[in-house]
């Protein structure tokens, strides 16, 4: 068969461009790691940047700048259960301990996060492992609705320390309730919510109360749909909106003898201390 000068150089081109597609490869960009810090990024919730820190190749073991927790520390205590799992399948070191001891047990257990505690057991997680105070995960658990962990933690082998008496969560009740102690129950003291608020609502949990030297009630949540921290008069009535920082996960309030008033804002790993001016 005879080929035109036009045809040979068209069929040299296409099999030229056979021969490069078939030889192309594609070449995978690594991923970068985010310019914010790793636990900077759970601090912010910033969960996407903590996920692109992974994919990274980030060390999923180091340790913070602040109380040495490392990034499994901080998804158990968040209870982020896709990241724990994603820090459990690179090989994060399930019994680290930060700078009091705990692991990250202790805290999914304090935090309450059952399917996380479920999940660090599966993965050999101590539930024996002690802090520097001897406190192990079971005592981290508080008494109230602990959605079932202690008992969870019970059927693993958990116990609590020999210093500290185990409550049992719901399961157990003090041999002596506030009446026997001489305590008199005030049912709706609280007059919540007041007249002028009506649209005020404990959203979140109350997490804190404290009492100042005029038997004034302070009390602090984590909702939104009524200021973070309230005082309250002693018949219950609502004596004023305290004016304090912004807080991200407030835990708790105490009045001291001088009616300063602390709080506790776990997420921003802050302590206020604030007088009445």
């Amino acid at each position: 068969m005879i080929y035109s000068r036009a045809m040979q150089s068209q069929l040299v081109s296409i099999v030229a461009a056979v021969l490069l597609a078939g030889c192309t490869t594609t070449i995978k960009k690594p991923v970068q790691a985010p310019d914010i810090p790793i636990h900077e990024a759970f601090k912010a919730g910033n969960i996407g940047a903590v996920k692109q820190h992974l994919a990274a190749g980030t060390d999923v073991n180091a340790k913070g700048p602040n109380a040495g927790l490392t990034p499994l520390h901080r998804a158990a205590y968040y209870g982020l259960e896709e990241i724990v799992e994603l820090l459990l399948a690179k090989s994060a070191d399930v019994n680290a301990r930060e700078e009091i001891g705990w692991t990250p047990l202790h805290y999914a257990a304090a935090m309450r996060h059952k399917e996380i505690v479920e999940l660090l057991l599966a993965r050999g997680a101590d539930v024996h492992a002690k802090d520097d105070g001897g406190d192990t995960p079971l005592d981290a658990v508080r008494s109230g609705n602990d959605e079932g962990i202690a008992d969870l933690l019970r059927r693993h082998g958990g116990k609590t320390s020999p210093d500290d008496p185990d409550l049992g969560g719901t399961d157990r009740i003090l041999n002596e309730s506030p009446v026997d102690l001489g305590y008199t129950n005030v049912p709706n003291w609280l007059k919540f919510p007041p007249a002028d608020h009506q649209n005020w609502e404990f959203d979140g949990d109350v997490v804190g109360v404290g009492v100042d030297s005029k038997d004034n009630v302070y009390v602090s949540h984590r909702g939104d749909h009524a200021p973070r921290l309230t005082v309250w008069k002693p018949d219950g009535s609502l004596l004023r909106v305290f004016p304090c920082p912004k807080t991200k996960r407030p835990h708790m309030v105490n009045v001291d003898k001088d009616d300063n008033v602390w709080l506790v804002d776990d997420g921003n790993h802050c302590i206020y201390k604030m007088n009445q001016k």
